[in-house]
């Protein structure tokens, strides 16, 4: 099991080496902001939650359902 997962990380590693310093870079931004946004989203719906919970209303459940129902793969009928 330890060779296999030495095996993958080195071939992680030659792939990974393959790239200049500009790509490197832009990978590490492109997943920091990533982060970031799915941060500040998850609060910003989190604190609406809260907010909703407080004044007993169905609020961050409708939007709960509204996101997810965007993210879920279109029903592809024929």
């Amino acid at each position: 099991m330890l060779s296999l997962l030495q095996k993958v990380r080195e071939i992680i590693r030659r792939w990974w080496s393959e790239f200049t310093l500009q790509t490197k870079l832009m990978a590490a931004a492109t997943l920091a902001v990533s982060l970031l946004m799915s941060g500040l989203t998850f609060w910003a719906v989190n604190s609406i939650q809260q907010d909703a919970q407080l004044s007993d209303t169905r609020f961050g459940r409708d939007l709960g359902l509204l996101l997810s129902s965007n993210v879920a793969p279109p029903d592809c009928r024929g």
